[in-house]
């Protein structure tokens, strides 16, 4: 019977309906969780209360089962079938209409049909998967993962005992090569697979993965070979040794009569004998298959053998951590996944060296980051590079003869050999920088001749000997270069730059992870117009060459990142579907290297919640340690405003899978849902009476300027889709006017929309000239506080007068405004930015200029607040508190 639906636990974790791969409610990670609780539970169910306790733990009973009912109807919706996820207290997934492996398997099992249960294990239960914030998930995860992985390797034991005892050792050698490379460390395993192949007649073989199994033994647990497997390839080697002798004595027998009468003037033929397990030594960087290779050349065994331990020693070593997420046949699957930084904190940015062997990271604070390069697969310490260069420093590049780094600093791009030295500043934004701004994501050129580079928008090819620059075009918050193998194309990302980065033209490190869509272009390396590859109504980042006719891409939304495949033709334009590498990962970005077969990743966790302290009557800074939490729960909250009354604070947060518009009474209770779209919304805004809230979503990728009725209702378009986007709206005081900045050239400006007396929206009208972002009204309505580039500026409404009120230079302990509000009375904006020494701080400065003093400090090193939004009713202020952890990773790449 042909189900329309198939769920996919084994090995990659995925959901199909009608063959076509789902990528929307079904590919988030909670509700992959809960689609994997109900695969492993079949026909018997699971209970809501089970389910609540392990992927909902630290919520309070309310908003978990509101958690369980959305993800139940967002898979039903994506589903296309009601029926398929069925049950009221107990909830189950229908086996007529949903094809489930791991029951497969379970099935084939039961009925005792070994060979069956064996074909339907595709790999490791949910491998690769995790859920950070549902522990007791994961703990239920491993201890399934390992139960199927058992009743596998008990499947392959029996049928391999049982070829053997009908005599077919043939068909008992395979079974016991899957057993092998399923666990290649196994001793046993490799002592039963040795005594199959000399059943088989297939000695050489047999002392083949002895010395395969003595490699693996170094290299990944750095431990002596194995007292009982060396003793077995003794045992073989002199068995083998005696029948040789045998046969030689009965071929000089019978060749004795012809040779009596001729005289033998050859030279004796000395054959070496193969060394011991005990005797092989082996660097830890050489591959088994060559040694394999190497023994079998020089053995006189006969072709078969040759093949058969080569394809053994290429088996064991590619499935030595049989971890398989791949596609349709062709497609890479990731294999051997291990993790390579282990430290708390930050480490993002991994790049793979050209020869596979090393790692280049980012790690630290988010605002003062360094970089560090360690080898993989080894417990040697990180090598710091790039030391003494104002930082923070991001983006290592490894140049293509492996001999050095570029990256990007405080100042620019900078070139250092690779394992330490004196870093050499390599960008020069000379006169083709429309703009200013640092010079950001290198990228090497595959002669190692040239890097390109980014300033502000401008892409820019620099030769490094001559120092001539190239202006090969302008793209909206381009970011993260990657040049083609073949030179003919340089890969970038439009949009979202803050994901990666952080904010670069605010607040140092502001918005690392930052939730928001954005697209990957292909530039000519010789010039020409860009080519879009991705859509832009999701996250699309991290482009990595796996070759010259394929990328790596970190796809998805805000809460479900993994890495896919995407195929380039020749006009460099997408040859197909994305293909899914990994699953569930929450990918930050990754690294390759042609040819390498290895990938580098990064992971990144986060949590933030909204938090509140009073202002002291006094004048005198608040302390964090009075501040409160609003919000509690696995979330993500970026931006909140307070209404007229300061009774509500209206907030944005993921709580349910995407970006929606939340309600809190401002003494804390229970939020309620304004706005719930299937997009993002984001930056709520009320307006001056209290009535209605201002926000911006994504249509068709772009920003869009909404407006909803605080009593509930559809909220409304203010304007029809241009090609500029809407972004961060503020109400005037009379609520006639919103104020946002869009990108109509290379800098960000400020505009204003009017509302007539039926409800219209004018076409927006720029105000500002010099470049401004997140303009917020004052209470007069006569200027617009807003910043750029660490200056905070006053905007006259009319445009006609421009004030610059804090600069970078005279920022306070150096905290560059990012984001502005005003006090209740005019009199002084407040704005928040990030300190030197890595703490958070609002200030508040005279409207009229003058010495700016300190509201808050937010300086605990576990609860960060590196998103630049805050809100206050001059009473109070309201921000976010973060929590983030990010960790380096290795994958093997297999076709």
């Amino acid at each position: 019977m042909t189900r329309p639906l198939r769920l996919n636990t084994l090995g990659q974790f995925f959901v199909e309906r009608e063959g076509r791969r789902l990528a929307g409610a079904a590919a988030q990670p909670r509700r992959l969780a809960l689609l994997a609780l109900l695969a492993q539970a079949g026909e018997q169910g699971v209970s809501r209360d089970r389910i609540l306790a392990l992927l909902w733990p630290d919520a309070d009973e309310e908003r978990a089962r509101k958690g369980l009912y959305q993800a139940v109807y967002a898979l039903r919706q994506e589903f296309g079938d009601e029926e398929a996820l069925v049950g009221s207290r107990d909830l189950r997934l229908d086996a007529d209409l949903v094809d489930i492996d791991v029951q497969r398997v379970r099935a084939a099992l039961a009925r005792g049909d070994l060979a069956a249960a064996v074909a339907s294990y595709g790999g490791p239960f949910l491998d690769g998967f995790l859920l950070p914030s549902a522990p007791e998930f994961d703990r239920w995860a491993e201890e399934t993962r390992a139960a199927l992985a058992r009743d596998y390797a008990g499947a392959l034991e029996r049928l391999a005992r049982a070829a053997a005892a009908k005599g077919d050792h043939v068909a008992a050698v395979e079974w016991w090569r899957r057993l092998a490379a399923q666990d290649p460390l196994n001793a046993r395993a490799a002592t039963e697979l040795m005594q199959a192949l000399v059943a088989a007649g297939d000695r050489p073989g047999a002392l083949q993965h002895a010395r395969i199994y003595e490699v693996l033994l170094q290299q990944e647990l750095d431990l002596p070979p194995d007292r009982e497997i060396v003793a077995l390839a003794a045992r073989i080697r002199s068995e083998a040794d005696g029948a040789d002798k045998d046969a030689a004595d009965a071929a000089d027998a019978a060749d004795a009569a012809d040779k009596a009468d001729k005289a033998d003037t050859s030279a004796p033929v000395m054959r070496e004998p193969a060394p011991a397990a005990a005797e092989m030594s082996a660097p830890a960087s050489a591959s088994a298959a060559s040694a394999a290779s190497a023994s079998s050349a020089s053995s006189p065994a006969p072709r078969r053998t040759f093949i058969a331990a080569t394809f053994l020693a290429l088996a064991i070593i590619a499935a030595l951590a049989w971890r398989v997420v791949g596609g349709r046949s062709g497609t890479p699957r990731a294999v051997a996944v291990q993790q390579v930084t282990r430290e708390a904190g930050l480490e993002v940015d991994p790049a793979l060296s050209p020869d596979g062997n090393l790692v280049a990271y980012a790690a630290g604070p988010e605002d003062a980051m360094q970089l560090f390069v360690r080898q993989l697969g080894a417990a040697a310490r990180p090598v710091p590079i790039g030391v003494g260069v104002p930082g923070p420093l991001r983006r290592p590049r490894w140049s293509p003869d492996g001999t050095r780094l570029a990256f990007q600093g405080a100042a620019g791009i900078y070139v250092v050999p690779a394992l330490g030295g004196t870093p050499a500043l390599a960008s020069d934004p000379g006169p083709l920088s429309p703009n200013t701004g640092i010079a950001s994501f290198p990228a090497w050129s595959p002669d190692g001749a040239r890097l390109a580079y980014v300033v502000y928008d401008t892409v820019i090819v620099r030769t490094l000997g001559t120092g001539a620059t190239t202006r090969l075009g302008v793209i909206e918050d381009a970011h993260t270069l990657a040049w083609s193998p073949d030179g003919r194309w340089i890969a970038t990302v439009s949009g979202n730059s803050a994901f990666l980065y952080g904010d670069r033209y605010g607040a140092r490190g502001t918005g690392l992870g930052n939730l928001a869509p954005s697209s990957v272009l292909l530039l000519p390396a010789g010039g020409g117009a860009a080519v879009r590859l991705t859509g832009s109504e999701l996250l699309h980042t991290s482009p990595e060459w796996l070759d010259a006719t394929s990328l790596l891409i970190v796809a998805g939304n805000g809460s479900a990142r993994d890495v896919v495949l995407l195929r380039i033709d020749r006009s460099g334009r997408a040859a197909g579907p994305a293909e899914r590498i990994t699953s569930g990962l929450q990918v930050h970005s990754v690294s390759t290297w042609p040819g390498t077969g290895r990938a580098v990743y990064s992971v990144l966790a986060r949590n933030a919640n909204l938090w509140t302290v009073d202002l002291p009557a006094d004048g005198a800074p608040a302390s964090l340690a009075a501040a409160r939490p609003l919000t509690s729960g696995s979330q993500i909250i970026e931006a909140m405003d307070v209404s007229p009354d300061g009774r509500q604070v209206a907030y944005d947060s993921d709580r349910s899978g995407n970006q929606d518009i939340y309600v809190v009474p401002a003494e804390g209770g229970d939020p309620v849902p304004l706005v719930t779209r299937p997009g993002d919304e984001f930056r709520p805004a009320w307006s001056a009476d209290g009535s209605e809230v201002a926000f911006y979503s994504f249509e068709r990728g772009v920003r869009r300027l909404f407006t909803v009725a605080t009593s509930g209702g559809t909220p409304s378009m203010a304007r029809p889709a241009d090609t500029l986007e809407e972004h961060s709206p503020d109400w005037s005081p009379d609520g006639r006017r919103i104020v946002f900045h869009r990108n109509p050239d290379s800098l960000r400006q400020l505009y204003v929309i009017d509302r007539d007396q039926r409800g219209a929206w004018s076409v927006p009208r720029q105000v500002s000239r010099s470049g401004c972002i997140g303009g917020r009204w004052s209470p007069d309505g006569r200027w617009i506080a807003c910043t750029l580039l660490g200056n905070l500026k006053l905007v006259s409404a009319d445009g006609a007068e421009t004030r610059i009120l804090v600069t970078p230079t005279d920022a306070p302990e150096g905290a560059l405004p990012a984001y502005v509000r005003w006090s209740r009375d005019g009199r002084e904006v407040l704005f928040k930015g990030v300190e030197r020494g890595g703490a958070s701080s609002i200030w508040a400065v005279p409207v009229t200029g003058g010495q700016a003093h300190l509201l808050l400090r937010i300086d605990d090193l576990l609860r960060t607040s590196p998103r630049p939004e805050f809100a206050t009713d001059g009473r109070r202020l309201y921000f976010t508190l973060a929590q983030s952890e990010s960790d380096v990773w290795s994958m093997e790449l297999r076709r």
